[in-house]
């Protein structure tokens, strides 16, 4: 027995595609699946093919989903209606039982059919209810309609059948001079034919009425003819006739305008054949301009043009608007006159001075110079000028060109990152480092972190925390450390007994040709904490630059770093349960393990600001570089060091 109701809805649910839903639903209740119908657009389609219908058992409303390959397109009409079928399966016999399955089946079928007719109803052709019940909607028979469109009567309006007009035609006559125009149509045989009565003379009933009309054949026919409105010529020419010519002829002091609508004023010329033509165009609107050309006076003359042109009279051209070939000529006249008269100096073809090789060109050169700018030799062998460098920078040689370059002189000229935790690039896996898009002439900082150390596994005994993995700077031109090799430390292990491991060490190696010189930085050299030196010879591509300690100023080196640290590039070796127990933080190192005592006192693991913290009792350092935390016999493993890093700071 059902066990939903029939909800007052329409029996059809619309949907506009969008190419890739496959799924739409529909809120009014079906028995079976084929008591819906899919249409996308006006299309019906079928089911199983084309779609499948999935019902909800507790509302027989449902959706349909479109199977592969038939998912409507964007912007298609996608509509489900109730198609139940218009039958009666059960049958109630005379004594037979009654079963609530069954009356509950025929009374939703039977709502189900009344909501479907219903929908149908609401698509129909229907009068108002406001029409007289007089009314008589019923269709003319087959026979009066076929050929036919439908119409309504022009006094019951019922329903009628109207001739359609497939065709015109029109009948033109006259009426006589004075008399007023005439118009009818009649329709026949699918023909509208148009009967029109033109009137003779100027302008009908009101006209002239004369045999001619009040109409001048020709406009010879005036003496002094004159436009009553613009003259349209349409697709024809003004032409004459015998060789005349055609001559406008403004009167007193009034002009020929050419004027111009959506584009300027144009005048063009063609030649005999039509063909080909000249075109005089006036400067744009946008132009603001309004003047006058006046054409030279004297014999036969020819506009100046690209051919060139000969003039005999004097030519006035303001300085620095005479070019020659693409040069500008920059001199005055005052200048070019002293090159009158002057012999053995010039060269006869004027390209430079006598027993002088420099061109015109190179000698110019001296005449643009600005303060601080040096004259060289460029890539193409001539005189050209190098505008000065900006400030605290230096003239350098690559052994082919020269260019500023940054100061390669003392500390004072290194360049700081801004902030040491925004590096450009970080690299946890070995590599090649490659300059990219930066010029050799820029400058870089490498910031290498070693791997963390491993913790101790003491029993009966303190278990140290394993010490950071320390840190290296290096700076230098990217000319020279382009190609270098870097290795990223790895973690490093805890170990058995009452002192840690010391961490794996990472290393930037450079090319041969700068010398393969290694940077690295092991445990016990505390004084290899900033790596800063020359290049290969003529490369000069790092400054040497003094070491930095704890004890001593860091300055510019952590700008924009807080304070409160004890270790810049490395950490003691590992921490102690006495008078050598380091409660500060790491800047550039990473920071140490903690310790545990026989007995449990222990510590905790340090931390670093721009580095990885060390791990706490028997915890793991964090990357990049934290030292593992040692552990007693008190059961668990010690800490494992955190592996290294490789940042790459541009600036």
């Amino acid at each position: 027995m059902a066990t939903f109701a029939i909800s007052a809805v329409t029996r059809k649910a619309q949907a506009t595609a969008n190419g890739s839903t496959t799924e739409f639903s529909f809120s009014f209740s079906v028995n079976t699946e084929a008591d819906v119908a899919v249409f996308v657009g006006t299309t019906l389609k079928t089911i199983s093919t084309h779609y499948t219908v999935s019902i909800t058992s507790s509302t027989g409303a449902g959706s349909i989903t479109f199977t592969s390959g038939n998912t409507p397109t964007n912007g298609q009409i996608v509509t489900i209606m109730s198609k139940t079928a218009l039958a009666r399966s059960s049958v109630y016999t005379s004594g037979g039982t009654i079963n609530a399955t069954s009356l509950e089946t025929d009374f939703d079928t039977n709502m189900m059919l009344f909501q479907q007719q219903d929908e149908r109803l609401d698509r129909t052709l229907i009068a108002p209810v406001d029409d007289p019940t007089s009314i008589d909607m019923t269709l003319p028979n087959k026979d009066a309609r076929k050929g036919k469109s439908l119409g309504f009567d022009g006094t019951s309006g019922n329903p009628t059948a109207i001739e359609q007009v497939t065709g015109a035609a029109v009948n033109v006559s006259t009426v006589s001079a004075g008399g007023s125009a005439t118009a009818s149509v009649a329709v026949s045989g699918g023909t509208a034919t148009f009967s029109l009565g033109i009137p003779t003379g100027a302008t009908g009933a009101t006209g002239a009425t004369g045999a001619a009309g009040g109409c001048m054949a020709e406009l010879s026919s005036d003496s002094s003819p004159q436009l009553g409105g613009a003259l349209d010529v349409v697709t024809h020419d003004i032409v004459t006739t015998s060789n005349r010519d055609i001559e406008l002829a403004p009167n007193g002091t009034g002009k020929t305008v050419l004027k111009g609508n959506t584009n300027p004023g144009t005048i063009v010329l063609n030649c005999e054949s039509n063909s080909h033509g000249q075109t005089i165009i006036a400067q744009p609107h946008s132009a603001g301009v309004t003047n006058t050309l006046t054409l030279p006076a004297g014999g036969n003359q020819t506009l100046v043009g690209t051919a060139g042109a000969t003039f005999t009279g004097d030519v006035t051209v303001p300085d620095g608007d005479l070019i020659l070939g693409s040069t500008a000529v920059t001199s005055t006249a005052a200048e070019l006159n002293l090159l009158d008269g002057v012999s053995n100096l010039v060269q006869a073809d004027f390209t430079k001075l006598a027993a002088i090789d420099s061109t015109a060109t190179e000698i110019n050169q001296l005449d643009a110079i600005t303060r601080g700018s040096i004259l060289y030799g460029n890539a193409s062998g001539a005189t050209a000028r190098l505008a000065r460098g900006s400030a605290n920078t230096v003239l350098t040689s690559d052994g082919t060109d020269i260019s500023w370059a940054a100061a390669a002189s003392g500390g004072a000229s290194i360049v700081f990152p801004s902030d040491w935790s925004s590096p450009t690039n970080t690299y946890t896996s070995s590599g090649t480092w490659s300059k990219g898009s930066l010029s050799d002439d820029d400058y870089v900082w490498f910031y290498l972190i070693s791997g963390g150390g491993g913790g101790a596994k003491a029993t009966g005994a303190s278990a140290y925390g394993s010490q950071g993995g320390t840190a290296v700077l290096v700076y230098g031109r990217v000319g020279a450390l382009n190609g270098a090799a870097y290795v990223v430390g790895a973690s490093k292990a805890p170990v058995s007994g009452s002192n840690p491991a010391v961490g794996n060490i990472t290393t930037l190696t450079l090319t041969s040709s700068q010398g393969s010189t290694v940077f690295g930085s092991t445990a016990t050299n505390a004084n290899s904490s900033l790596n800063i030196t020359e290049g290969a010879a003529g490369q000069s591509i790092v400054q040497s630059y003094p070491r930095i300690t704890a004890s001593s100023p860091v300055g510019t080196l952590s700008a924009g770093v807080s304070t409160g640290y004890d270790y810049v590039f490395h950490t003691a070796v590992y921490w102690s349960n006495g008078g050598n127990n380091p409660a500060g933080a790491a800047l550039f190192c990473g920071g140490m393990g903690a310790y545990e005592a026989d007995g449990g006192n222990k510590s905790t693991g340090g931390t670093s600001v721009l580095a990885g913290a060390g791990g706490n009792v028997g915890e793991n350092g964090t990357a990049p570089g934290g030292g593992g935390g040692g552990k007693n016999d008190d059961g668990g493993a010690a800490g494992t060091g955190a592996q290294g890093a490789v940042r790459v700071y541009h600036v």
